[in-house]
This record gives structure tokens, sequence and C-alpha cells, in this order.
């Protein structure tokens, strides 16, 4: 067994057991998606409708990035693996060029489940 941290509390160890509870949730749709796509998916639960240039932005990764992240988020086809289903794109209604994206009913899911973990209510606290 490791030493403990010096200077946590116990209520600090709380914390991160429930942020671990949450980051197992996302885990248990992919467990191996990158940080950088559990930031995509957490920053359109927090602000859906966004354009891929507003969460490129926002997030500050590079486009292609962005791009691929929200693919894989989807339901599209990538590399002959089809995306997770968490995202929605939809066309803009004010410019066509665009897609904006919301979470889809398990994204949605998905995000409650982390919430619960976070206030302590997945029972892994």
């Amino acid at each position: 067994m490791t030493a403990d941290i010096e200077g946590l509390t116990d209520l600090d160890r709380a914390a991160l057991r429930r942020l671990l509870a949450a980051v197992s949730a996302i885990r248990a749709e992919d467990p191996e998606m990158p940080l950088q796509q559990v930031a995509l998916f957490l920053e359109i639960a927090i602000c859906e409708g966004q354009s891929l240039n507003e969460l490129q932005h926002r997030i500050g990764m590079a486009n292609s990035s962005t791009s691929r992240g929200v693919t894989s988020l989807s339901t599209r086809v990538m590399q002959g693996r089809r995306g997770l289903g968490l995202v929605s794109n939809e066309p803009d209604p004010t410019e066509r060029r665009r897609n904006l994206h919301n979470l889809t009913p398990k994204g949605e899911s998905l995000a409650r489940r982390c919430i619960e973990a976070l206030d302590g209510r997945s029972g892994r606290d």
C-alpha cells in the first residue's frame, strides 16, 4: 500500500472517490476514451448546441482533434468503428454549413450518472 498524500483530508479523499466514480461511469461507455473526448462530452453536456468551432475554442483543442472527438462521440462510423452515440450532430437552422452538437438520450443518461456520482449517489462512495 502506498503512503497517503500529505495534506489530503478525509473530505478530499471522499471528493476524489466521487470523481473516480464519475470517471468510471464514462469508462463504462468506452474504457479507452481519451481525456480530450471526455472534455468534449462534458463541454457539450454543460452547454448544448455549440458548433465545432465553438467547442474547439472552449476546450482549446485543434480543429481536427475536435472533429475526430465529436465524430467518436456521435453515431457516425470512423475508421471502421461506430461512434458511441452520446452526441447528435444537427444542422444549424441559421447556417447550413455548420452543425450544432447536443446530447442524445444515451448521452443525457451518462451525464446524469456522472452528476449522481459527483453528488455521492452512485453507491460507490
